[in-house]
């Protein structure tokens, strides 16, 4: 069978894309399978990072992620999955199976409404685009807006009562690319010849005025023959795209402040999207990876699923030789679902002034390169300073095993101070880092909302805390009782069998055929 599976964040290599990409790996063994991201990730990237071995799975790029663009390319599998955290689109495959690892509510609440509302009204007394590219970089450099992307660009373009003109300027990014072909709702235009040596040619396409309904999409393919991308490593830059019309005119005259960036962000919020409820209706099964999130989707959606618990390589992971650390992994990056490393970084800074010593904080997790994210990282480093707090960014996976078994604590802290009625999906869905803790051998100390309950059993293989005062309360426990700590630890090991790798393949085999997979 052809399966299809997607993830958009596969390059973060984080617990969702380890989650997938078992998915894919397990599949493969009986099934062609192809994973479908808008960035490019090797099978050895994949070995390296998640020691996972995908050498039988065909990895697509697929540069445009507008959702009819998505729904138009699930229809060349048998069964395709969307593993993609809260990316939700219709699916025309013959067997479409949804992977949630946490539902979005079926309607944006008043807030997100609004800002929606008002980024669409302000697209359209703009005449601004929508850039359906997930996989291009913005950057601004002179005032122009540039696009680095892959082989084809896609835009939607606003409806107008009248003709209008769209003008960019175009360069190759790759030496093996030479001409591109443009397309106005799948119908050819004209052939543009690409400069030698990244050189810039100016084009301007005439715009037709709008007469029926649905969007405008303008296409840039360096494939001649079709529209529809494939994805290889070549590139496409375009700069200064702009449409000749007074609401663009006075676009490109505001300034970028008060709130940096918000012109690129215009750029990207779609025209229109279908609703979730209608996205969801097209998926035959719904699989999710916690019973925390089960009954959200329950709630949400109204709408029964199965629980695959993610897979944790216990085999890989082993108590060492036990020294003074505590450790938390999780990905280094601001906003939702942020793991909480400022809090943890207090926490460890304070017991350190009450009198802990010979006792060092160890953070891992992986990082993107944009610069929000590396901002991130830079300012936790500068609040840990003086204090012995370790950074570990995209550490390989043997590297990692051997600092969990050196750990003897793990913390865990995501979804601490949030509301876990309005915003459920801010806490841990499961904690697949506390398993590998504990199969390593550390006590898991973790915040006791979200999924991290159906891990710890607390008191028994570890703790759960729900305010700071229990983190450094049971942290201190554990430290000065060390026969309590052994003890700990070794029920947790044990315990940490039950979501071995195995019974994940299991699981996915049962339900797998339950479905027709």
């Amino acid at each position: 069978m052809q399966v299809g599976l997607y993830n958009r964040s596969l390059p973060t290599l984080g617990g969702g894309e380890r989650y997938s990409l078992s998915l894919a790996e397990h599949l493969s063994r009986t099934h062609q399978v192809t994973f479908i991201s808008h960035e490019a990730v090797t099978a050895d990237a994949v070995r390296e990072r998640l020691a996972l071995d995908v050498s039988r799975v065909t990895f697509l790029v697929f540069p445009s992620c507008a959702a009819r663009d998505l729904e138009r390319m699930t229809a060349r599998f048998d069964c395709f999955i969307n593993a993609s955290y809260q990316r939700f689109f219709p699916a025309r495959a013959g067997l479409n199976i949804l992977m949630v690892y946490f539902p979005s509510p079926p309607t944006p609440g008043l807030l997100p409404a609004a800002k929606q509302r008002t980024a669409r009204l302000l697209k359209r007394i703009f005449m601004v685009p929508t850039l359906n590219n997930c996989s291009a970089t913005l950057t601004n450099g002179g005032g122009h807006l540039t696009l680095k992307t892959l082989p084809a660009l896609s835009l939607d373009l606003p409806g107008a009562g009248s003709d209008y003109s769209f003008s960019f300027q175009i360069a190759s990014g790759h030496p093996a690319l030479h001409r591109v072909t443009a397309y106005l709702n799948d119908q050819p235009l004209r052939e543009i010849d690409l400069a030698p040596e990244g050189a810039f040619t100016t084009c301007e396409i005439t715009v037709p005025r709008k007469t029926s309904p649905g969007p405008r999409v303008l296409v840039l393919a360096s494939e001649a023959g079709s529209p529809e991308p494939e994805g290889h490593p070549a590139a496409l830059v375009l700069k200064d795209p702009h449409i000749r019309h007074p609401g663009q005119a006075l676009f490109r005259r505001l300034p970028d402040n008060p709130f940096p960036g918000w012109k690129n962000r215009l750029l990207r919020i779609p025209a229109e999207e279908p609703p979730v409820q209608a996205c969801i209706d097209t998926y035959q099964a719904i699989w999710t990876i916690s019973d925390y999130s089960r009954r959200w989707v329950e709630e949400y959606w109204q709408r029964p699923s199965e629980i695959i618990n993610p897979p944790v390589a216990v085999r890989q992971f082993h108590p060492g030789e036990k020294g003074p650390k505590i450790l938390s992994v999780g990905r280094f990056f601001p906003g939702l679902h942020n793991k909480k490393h400022a809090l943890l970084i207090a926490a460890f800074q304070k017991m350190v002034d009450q009198g802990l010593s010979g006792w060092e904080l160890h953070l891992a997790g992986g990082t993107r390169a944009e610069r929000p994210h590396r901002r991130y990282l830079e300012k936790l480093a500068a609040r840990s300073r003086g204090y012995p707090i370790f950074f570990h960014p995209d550490l390989p996976h043997p590297d990692l095993v051997a600092l969990y078994s050196a750990s003897s604590i793990y913390w865990h802290a995501c979804g601490y101070g949030e509301n876990p009625r309005r915003h459920p999906d801010k806490f841990e869905h499961f904690g697949i880092t506390t398993v590998e803790g504990m199969a390593s051998g550390c006590v898991p100390v973790v915040f006791g909302r979200g999924g991290q309950g159906e891990i710890v059993d607390h008191e028994r293989n570890g703790f759960l805390w729900y305010d700071l005062r229990e983190l450094l309360r049971y942290t201190w426990l554990i430290i000065r009782d060390p026969s309590r700590r052994l003890r700990l630890a070794e029920q947790a090991s044990r315990d940490s069998r039950r979501f071995d790798s195995s019974r994940f393949r299991a699981r996915v085999s049962e339900l797998g055929a339950a479905v027709g997979l």
